[in-house]
């Protein structure tokens, strides 16, 4: 009777040791998972901002490369109204019509090249426009995983609620089935020394059961 109390309480040992490393094993691989993904969504959020700051500065420098346009052609239009008034003197200004020249060869310059920098600054405004649009969808996107996750992990957190109560009731058990066996077991004791009294009197050390 105590080999099998003994097999009882073993395998029941194993069955709730198999129970609450299967529980708590989920419970660690969603609240990891979870982890990672809030992180990353903190990760990309940080980059949005560093983005907006980019494009909030290459507005600015936009906005004063316009105004240097303007600031240029108020000057070709000045240089050119300079052009039209020397022409009138070529003869005694001729010197100042050629630095003129120069001058507005310059500023032209300077003006195209203004306007390439003003189409460059208008590329990487897009670019940068283009890649926040794609930050905030990822982080949107990561948000849904997270509030899935979240979700998933409130119904492990109930299985592992139930599984606990089930363990509780599997302790119950146990407990119940250790009191059978001890009693059994002293049950076991009381007849194994009755039996010895019996076989201890005289004619009764040739019965079967003494042997």
């Amino acid at each position: 009777m105590s080999v099998l109390g003994g097999s009882i309480n073993a395998g029941l040992f194993v069955l709730v040791v198999l129970v609450v490393a299967g529980t708590a094993g989920a419970t660690v691989l969603y609240q990891s998972s979870a982890q990672e993904v809030r992180q990353e969504n903190d990760a990309l959020q940080s980059k949005n901002q560093n983005l907006a700051g980019q494009l909030n500065e290459t507005e600015t420098e936009l906005q004063k490369a316009r105004e240097r346009i303007d600031e240029l052609e108020n000057r070709l239009e000045t240089r050119t109204e300079d052009v039209d008034q020397v022409s009138t003197q070529l003869n005694r200004t001729e010197g100042q019509l050629d630095e003129t020249e120069r001058q507005l060869a310059n500023t032209r310059q300077e003006l195209s090249e203004a306007r390439d920098r003003v189409s460059e600054l208008e590329d990487i405004r897009d670019s940068l426009q283009s890649r926040v649009s794609n930050l905030e969808n990822a982080r949107d996107n990561l948000q849904n995983d997270v509030d899935d996750l979240n979700s998933q992990l409130d119904e492990k957190d109930q299985t592992i609620s139930d599984l606990e109560d089930t363990v509780d009731q599997k302790n119950s058990e146990i407990s119940s089935l250790e009191n059978d066996v001890d009693f059994w077991q002293s049950e076991a004791d009381k007849f194994e020394s009755d039996l010895n009294s019996l076989c201890n009197k005289g004619n009764n050390s040739q019965e079967p059961e003494c042997n």
